[in-house]
This record gives C-alpha cells, sequence and structure tokens, in this order.
C-alpha cells in the first residue's frame, strides 16, 4: 500500500543520510526534542507526621495522626520515685500519705502510653470471657410449617412453600447465631506489654498509691470504708483496685477480701490475676511494697535485659521530722528495706 511504501522509503533515506523532498518527510527523520526536566523529588516527611498505613477509613486517613511510640523501656534513666504511704494511722504519723519514698523499676511503671497495645489486650479479654451460648432456630429447627400454606398457582398471590420461611413472622433465622468460642490468643508479650502500658499509666496520672503493708484485722466492711477514707481513696464515682501479694495465706489479706465484697467500688485481687481489663477500670490503683516487688518480677522474663534495674526499694522517714503540712525532712533513718 502507499502507506507502507512512504514509511520503506522514508526508513531508507534516514538509514543511508539522504536529504528529504519534503519537510513532512524530514520532519519524520529528525531527531528527537530534548525532553523537559525532570520535576524535583519530593521532601521526605517525618517519621513522626506520616499518615499511619493500618488505617482503612478514608476520612481519618485525611488527618495526619501521630504515630504511637515505640514500646522501649527506659532502662539508662535513674528509677522512678514514689510516696510510701500507710493506713495504719497512729500518733506519730502526721501525713499517712507521706511515710517514705519507695523506688520503681522504669521498665514497669515508665512505659510510654500505647493506646493501641491496651486495647488489643483488653478487647482481648472480653473475647475470652464471652459465654458464647447464643443460639438461634433455623427453618428446619422451629416447629411446624410442614405443609404448603397455599396452592402455588391460582391464587394471585406470591409462592410460598412453608410458614417458617425466614420471610414470614415466627419463621426461622437465615444465619442464626450458634454457640462458639470467641476466644482467640494473643502473644504472651502484646500481654506484657499491655500490663506494664496501664501500670505505667496509673503511675503518671497520680492515681498509684504504694501502702507499706495491706491487710485488716477483721472482715469489717466499715473499718474498710473507715481506712480508704482516711487516704481520701473512698469517693463515690471512684473505683479501687488493691493488689494483694500473691502465695500469702495471712488472715489480714483474707479478712481484706471478705470485707470489700460490700463495697462495690472495691475490688480485691492478687498478683497474678490481675488483669489489664481490671487496671483500666480501675480509677486508683492500691499496691503494697511487697505486691509491687512481685509486679515487678512478673515481667523479668518477658523483657530479658543485660543490665536489670534494682528491684524496689522503700525509705522510711523520721516519723518524728514529719511537719504539720505533710513535708518530711531530708534525714533518713534506715536504708533500703527490702
Amino acid at each position: 500500500s502507499l502507506k507502507m511504501r512512504t514509511t520503506r522509503s522514508t526508513s531508507m533515506l534516514c538509514r543511508l543520510g539522504l536529504p528529504m523532498r519534503t519537510p513532512l518527510r524530514a520532519s519524520l527523520c529528525s531527531a528527537p526534542a530534548p525532553s523537559a526536566s525532570k520535576p524535583p523529588r519530593a521532601a521526605l516527611v517525618p517519621w513522626a507526621h506520616r499518615r499511619p498505613f493500618q488505617q482503612k477509613n478514608t476520612r481519618r486517613d485525611d488527618k495526619l495522626l501521630a504515630r504511637m511510640p515505640p514500646a522501649v523501656p527506659s532502662l539508662v534513666g535513674r528509677p522512678l520515685h514514689a510516696w510510701l504511704s500507710t493506713w495504719d494511722v497512729h500518733e506519730g504519723i502526721a501525713n499517712p500519705l507521706r511515710v517514705g519514698i519507695v523506688e520503681l523499676r522504669p521498665d514497669v511503671w515508665g512505659m510510654p502510653l500505647r493506646t493501641d497495645v491496651v486495647h488489643r489486650v483488653v478487647t482481648w479479654q472480653r473475647a475470652g470471657r464471652r459465654q458464647g451460648t447464643a443460639s438461634g432456630k433455623t427453618r428446619s429447627e422451629v416447629s411446624g410449617g410442614g405443609r404448603k400454606p397455599r396452592p402455588q398457582k391460582g391464587s394471585g398471590r406470591s409462592r410460598q412453600g412453608s410458614i417458617r420461611s425466614p420471610q414470614w413472622r415466627g419463621g426461622g433465622r437465615a444465619f442464626p447465631r450458634k454457640p462458639r468460642d470467641w476466644s482467640y490468643s494473643l502473644n504472651r508479650r502484646v500481654v506484657s506489654l499491655g500490663m506494664r502500658v496501664a501500670l505505667s499509666d496509673k503511675y503518671f496520672r497520680g492515681a498509684l498509691v504504694v501502702l507499706d503493708a495491706v491487710g485488716l484485722e477483721a472482715p469489717k466492711t466499715a473499718l474498710l470504708q473507715q481506712k480508704l477514707g482516711a487516704l481520701g481513696l473512698y469517693e463515690p464515682g471512684h473505683k479501687v483496685l488493691i493488689v494483694g501479694c500473691d502465695g500469702n495465706n495471712d488472715p489480714k489479706h483474707t479478712a481484706l477480701k471478705q470485707a470489700s465484697g460490700a463495697l462495690a467500688g472495691v475490688h480485691v485481687t492478687k498478683v497474678t490475676n490481675a488483669t489489664v481489663y481490671d487496671l483500666v477500670r480501675a480509677t486508683v490503683l492500691v499496691v503494697s511494697r511487697e505486691s509491687a516487688q512481685q509486679l515487678e518480677r512478673r515481667f523479668e522474663r518477658d523483657w530479658v535485659v543485660a543490665h536489670a534495674p534494682p528491684p524496689s526499694q522503700a525509705y522510711y522517714y523520721r516519723l518524728g521530722a514529719v511537719g504539720a503540712d505533710g513535708d518530711a525532712d531530708a534525714r533518713q533513718v534506715a536504708g533500703a528495706a527490702n
């Protein structure tokens, strides 16, 4: 064809380097124009301002949300300090909330806030607590409906084969709920991290009360209410979580457990039974000095470090040096009381 002949002749002239007769053929054989310069490369977005890739909602993706800080314990810094309190008030104690100072491990009580990890652990715990006994009936399980309600033809109405079909009132469900197990597995280190983040949140918000000893002489609800009221913990709307020691068959702890049964806002548990869900629900966390040490030893196998900080220590002040305003003298009488 004419088009193929023109193309072949043009390519032949270009190969031989001969001049073209028409400007159209000259334009076909001319060298390509230099391309425009490439646009400059976009600047890298800082890591703190990048969009989280796990979000699938387009409305939230339009906003630049700050990412969660990495879950790295601050083992390099100094140990944390908290006030040591007591609810055994006597004449020598001016302020029961400030009896001494307790040192806490930063890898347990000083973790950065990770709401995503706490949410995962709480969802996992609540899923495991579900009974899973909900059960509905399909059309074959509902009694009745064996006879055809009306003829197939002639009535002018819709075709129906049973009065127990899902579209009928009183019929079975198309996809009913059946008994199932809602629990699933979660990594043990994720659970450990969620527990430490919940404990750290209580410490940073000032909702941690460390007592020298936890226990009651008698299982009296009024006595427990009096002791919590002396510390300012028994307030309407507050939920107090008291964590005792493990393996402690002390009758004082048993009396405390019995006395808290009649108080709606007080829950008593042990270190092994303490969960993230209990910490999230509680407003104030009350631990003894010994239970705080057991909480720290609970996470030693979950986070292996080369230089682990020492366990919690308590420094008691001279009771006679405590002022009326609750500020103690800087002189310390006893060393680390383990």
